[in-house]
């Protein structure tokens, strides 16, 4: 009995004596990093141990960095594009077209022309192309003074009398009728315009039963038609090759005949 009492006692002892070293607690290592200084802490059995945390400052390391600007290389590109010609095929040239121009139609002039006319008559043929309409001149006639020593009078088949100075124009369409107030232009060699009279009267010379007249009076004449191209006949006047008279003063007349006609 007693020596269960002896072993109770020392295990009391023991027990407390554990106690008292937990309760002893080592002082941890000085936390050289943390930067709190002072800090309470409790230990598991409620004791408060009271410790002062030193922290050793850390070395302040500086480390400079210069940086040196690298200056870069100005960088010239120059380009230069080599271009190989390409050999074309020769081309041949081809071959131009040429244009024959159709001769004018001539007026059946009575007499030739220009032997047995004055130098002063001209004659301009219309510039058309094949196909095209225009006014033609298809006949001109001429009758100059009688040959000296004969009265009668010459052209003896065309109208007017051995002291007539007229200009006779007759106008026909396509199928030979008279055309009724054509587009006739006569011109006197000052510029000025005049119209023709127009006559009613059957001549051998035209089938034309209306023709327009001009008397004369020692100026240049020229006709022609408008609205179409037109040849033109100019330089009519009172001159004779028969007397070569310079002077415009002969009894001479001339008769013309235009067509509407296609080229």
């Amino acid at each position: 009995m007693k020596r269960a009492r002896e072993n109770f006692l020392c295990s009391i002892v023991i027990i407390l004596f554990c106690a008292g070293c937990a309760a002893v607690e080592t002082p941890r290592a000085q936390n050289t990093i943390a930067p709190t200084p002072t800090l309470a802490q409790k230990n598991t059995r409620g004791a408060v141990i009271a410790f002062t945390a030193t922290a050793t400052p850390r070395a302040t390391q500086t480390i400079t960095t210069t940086f040196t600007p690298t200056q870069r290389a100005t960088r010239t590109s120059t380009l230069t594009r080599t271009f190989t010609p390409t050999r074309r095929p020769t081309r041949r040239p081809q071959p131009t077209a040429t244009v024959t121009p159709i001769p004018p139609l001539l007026p059946a002039f009575t007499p030739a022309f220009p032997e047995g006319w004055f130098h002063t008559v001209n004659f301009v043929p219309a510039s058309v192309a094949p196909g095209q309409p225009y006014w033609r001149l298809v006949s001109a006639t001429f009758c100059d003074v009688p040959p000296p020593g004969q009265k009668e009078k010459t052209c003896p088949d065309y109208p007017g009398d051995i002291l007539d100075t007229t200009v006779y124009v007759a106008v026909l369409d396509e199928n030979g009728a008279c055309v009724e107030n054509p587009p006739l232009f006569h011109e006197i060699n000052t510029g000025e315009r005049f119209p023709l009279t127009p006559h009613t009267q059957t001549y051998p010379w035209t089938s034309c039963a209306t023709d327009y007249e001009w008397s004369m009076f020692g100026e240049s004449n020229d006709f022609w038609l408008d609205g179409l191209p037109s040849d033109r006949i100019g330089g009519l006047l009172l001159n004779s090759p028969q007397l070569n008279w310079a002077e415009p003063r002969a009894h001479v007349r001339y008769f013309l005949i235009f067509q509407r006609a296609t080229r």
